[in-house]
Parts: structure tokens; sequence; C-alpha cells
């Protein structure tokens, strides 16, 4: 009777644990990240009463062996605030307390956690409602490299202006555009055989660009050997073309192609044997053969137009027009010009294949004076990595498939956003969007080890391990949700049923304690 009334008393004290555990789960039902507790009992020492054999065993009641925490994942709610995150699979988010200093997990006060509803402090510091601080790693806003670890401090509120340095075009130019090419020509004559200058030497002096480029033809020589000499010179120049002799209604001309719009030519002469003798080659710009040099103003001498802003070194905005004309099969010039610089129009070529793949694309550049003094340097990139492609020369339509360039205004901070990597990005009032911090996640060789501090909050111990420390998704840790919450992962149905259980335990073992007491009773009454 002792033996049953013991066991029933250890059966009311587990009945009570069991309570007590179902409680605190169900009290923390709404609580984010929290895990539910499940109790664990075993029985008592066994005691033998008559022999040594198995079979005549009397237990002597429960007891509480150990409440485990089940660590499955919770729900993830959606949540309206930026910097609340969820980890949707394995991982503790690593909280450093004030006191302690530093961000080193090593040190007093590192806090590990599922609970992941964050704000920022009045110091930009990223912290739980207690006002732990968040830790990762600083983010390099130059090479996006991790920097050091530690607190998550959100301190660039302001993002300075950035000068652009590339500009990306994906497009399409449509093969069946009519060559519209330009060349300078000189003066006609009546065969090619005749003499250039029949009395002196012509010095012609080439400027293209910012290149000079001098040719001195000798009395006598024929248009033959005239272009033989000024194809020579332009083949050692960086602004190159091709020199031909072409047939016109009135004889023969000498032709450069193509011609840049900044070429000019100047032609002089010492004919002192004759001086009524007029000089054979002159040049004219305007192309009388083939059409007129490329004008901004005129829309005759470009087939296609589009525009993109650009920055300055301080920021400010400029509006760029770029031209596209093609000169002849498979090949087209590109002109870029803007009425803020000072630099005049800017040029280069494009050439494609039969197929009409890019194969020559640059990558050119251009320059612009939009500070007094200052000239920008801008790349041209017509094949820009990503999924938009090359520009090509197929099809039958003019298609913009991209244009984008690397610069940007100033801006202030106006929201974060946080990705699967944890990786903190600030999003600007100049619609740039720059990462700022990455968050650690920490693993435990035992998870059960963990001791529970409140506040949602959890430190190590001997029985757990040392944190393992690694971004989202590697190393075994899961993602992380931004603008998400995870939930408790206790069940109340579950939980409910358990409850019955233990109160019925509770019941069955108080009765058991009634009746051993009555028996008790009646074997005092005995001796009366």
């Amino acid at each position: 009777m002792l033996r049953s009334l013991y066991s029933g008393i250890t059966g009311i004290n587990v009945s009570g644990m069991a309570m007590s555990v179902i409680g605190d789960n169900l009290a923390n039902s709404q609580t984010a990240g929290f895990k539910r507790s499940r109790a664990v009992f075993e029985d008592l020492i066994a005691q033998n009463i008559a022999s040594r054999t198995a079979g005549n065993q009397v237990g002597l009641g429960a007891t509480t062996s150990a409440v485990w925490r089940d660590f499955s994942q919770g729900a993830i709610e959606n949540s309206s605030r930026n910097l609340d995150m969820a980890i949707n699979g394995q991982g503790f988010f690593v909280l450093q307390n004030r006191s302690s200093g530093t961000g080193s997990t090593s040190a007093t006060g590192a806090y590990y956690t599922r609970a992941g509803n964050f704000d920022l402090d009045r110091n930009g510091y990223v912290t739980n409602p207690a006002g732990y601080i968040l830790q990762g790693w600083t983010i390099d806003q130059t090479t996006g490299a991790r920097g050091a670890y530690g607190n998550i401090q959100v301190a660039n509120t302001r993002l300075e202006g950035e000068a652009t340095s590339n500009v990306y075009f994906s497009l399409n130019l449509d093969p069946n555009e009519t060559a519209n090419d330009y060349y300078l020509q000189s003066d006609s004559f009546t065969d090619r055989d005749v003499v250039i200058n029949s009395g002196a030497a012509a010095s012609f002096t080439f400027s293209v660009a910012d290149e000079m480029i001098n040719v001195t033809i000798a009395n006598p020589t024929d248009v033959s050997g005239a272009a033989s000499l000024i194809s020579t010179a332009l083949g050692a120049a960086a602004h190159s073309g091709t020199v031909s002799i072409v047939s016109t209604t009135t004889g023969v001309a000498i032709r450069i192609e193509p011609a840049r719009d900044d070429w000019s030519i100047h032609v002089t002469t010492d004919n002192t044997t004759d001086p009524t003798v007029t000089d054979g080659l002159n040049f004219d710009r305007t192309g009388a053969v083939s059409g007129s040099a490329f004008s901004s103003s005129d829309s005759s001498t470009y087939d296609y137009t589009t525009s993109i802003n650009i920055y300055d070194d301080q920021g400010n905005p400029h509006s760029v027009n770029y031209y596209f004309r093609k000169t002849s099969e498979n090949e087209w010039q590109w002109y870029t010009v803007s009425s803020d610089s000072t630099a005049g129009t800017q040029m280069g070529t494009l050439t494609f294949s039969s197929t009409g793949v890019l194969t020559t694309g640059d990558p050119g550049s251009a320059d612009f004076s939009f500070i007094t003094g200052v000239t920008q340097t801008v790349s041209i990139d017509f094949s820009p990595t990503g999924s938009y492609g090359a520009t090509s020369q197929n099809g039958n339509t003019y298609v913009t498939y991209y244009i984008g360039q690397d610069g940007y205004a100033p801006g202030s901070l106006e929201s974060l956003e946080v990705n699967q990597q944890g990786v903190i990005a600030g999003i600007y009032s100049n619609g740039e969007k720059v990462a700022l911090a990455q968050v650690a996640l920490a693993r435990f060789q035992s998870e059960q080890g963990l001791q529970r501090e409140g506040g949602t909050l959890l430190t190590e111990t001997r029985d757990s391990g040392e944190p393992v420390l690694n971004i989202a998704e590697e190393g075994g840790n899961g993602s992380v949700l931004g603008n998400a919450i995870e939930e408790s992962n206790v069940d109340l149905a579950e939980e409910f049923v358990q409850m019955i259980v233990a109160q019925r335990s509770f019941q069955a073992n108080s009765k058991v304690i009634s009746t051993s007491d009555q028996l008790l009773a009646e074997l005092m009454n005995i001796r009366r």
C-alpha cells in the first residue's frame, strides 16, 4: 500500500509536469519563433519483492527525465515590416548584448533566436525588441565583398552620385535598310592619268579628331599616285579610312570612306611655275556622289535614334542621343550627341557577319564635357552581359532590347529589403539598391543543448557545442525570408489532446492515492 501511495504521488507529479509543459506551450502559441517542448518521463527503479527474478518486480512510480524542445519548422507569416525576417530551414539569428561590446560570439552576451522581428534603433543598429543587436557582415559597396563580422548597422542614409562610365546597348538593326554612305570626294578629273598639278606640289593636312595627318603630293603625280599616298598615310593613322578611285559623270575622283563628321582637310600649294594653273585636288565634305554627312537635326542622315540619361561627376543628369546609320552591307555607324556637352559629335562603327552576328562592336567610347575643364569618357558596350544578348542585325525591324548605364544621381535612404541570402539592401530615392550588410546564421551540433534565457533567446552550453557561423543557404543553413515572421510551431489541437491525457492521468493517480489512503485507514482500524 505504501508503494502504491508513493507511485500515486509520483504519478501526480509527472502529470503536473506534463500540464506545466503544455501550459508553457499554449501560453507561447503566439510567440514568434517559439519552439514547443515535450516532457519525457521514465519509471523509477523497480524493487524485487520475493526473489531476484524479473517477474517479481514492482515499480516505484514515475519521474521526469527531460524536457525536449521540438525545433521543427514553424509556419511562415507575411509581415508588412521590412526588417522582419524568418528562417526557412536550419539556423539561428545571432544577437549581441550591448554591454558585451564586440560582436564576437566568444564574448559574453551572445544569444541565438528564431524570432526575427527586428527594427532600427536611433543609431541605425538592427535590433530585436529587447535592444539586442543583430550580427552579420558588412558589405563593401564598391566591390560587393563581405567585410568585418559584428553589429549590423545601417549608417549609410545618403548615397553620393556616381558618374557614368559605361553605357550598354542590346539592339537589333534592320538589315533591309538602304545603305546611306557618304565620303569625302576630290574634284573630278578627265581620266586616271591626268596630272594633278602641272606646276607645284600640294600639301594636305587631315585633321581627324585630335590627330593631324600630313600628306605631300609631289609634282607631277597622277590620280592613282595621289590615292596611293593618301591611303598609306591613313593606314598609319589611328583614324583610318579606305581610299579608292571612282568614276563620276565628269571623269574620275579620289574617294575616302567612311568620312568622319569631324574630318577637315586643308589644301595648300606652291604653284610658282604657272600661277594661272588651277589646283586640281580639292575635297568636298558634303559627299556629292552618295549622300550627306550626318546631322542630328536632319533625320535623312540616320536610320534610328534613341536616348538615355547619363550622369556627370557631380551626379547631374544629362540627356544623350544616340543615332545609327547604315553605311554599307553589314556595316553601321553610331553617333552620340548631347546638347549639354561641348565635346561635339562622337562616333564609331558596328560590323556584322553575313548571319547578323556582331563581329566588331568597338566597345567604343565617347568623350563628354559637361563640367568646364573636365573630360568624361564613357565606354559604349554593344554586347552587355546578362540575358539581353549582343546587338544583332537580323529580322526585319529595329528593336531596342535594353539600354542601360551605371551612373546615378545622389539619393537618400527610403527603405530596406532582405533577400534569401540574408543581404540587407538599402533602397534609395534615386532608384538605386545597394547591399549594406549580410545576416549571420548559427548552427549547433546539439540544438537540445541550448539553454533558454527568456525573451525567445537561447545561449550555448557545453552540451550544445560552439556555434558554426555562416550565411544563409550555405553550410546547411536555411534561407532568410524578408517581410516575414516564423510563427510558433505549437499545435493547439495536439496540446489540447495532451492536456486531456494529462488530466485523466492526474485523476487516475489521485484515485490511487485516495484508495491507498483508505486502505491504510482500514489497516489502522484493525488494531482498534
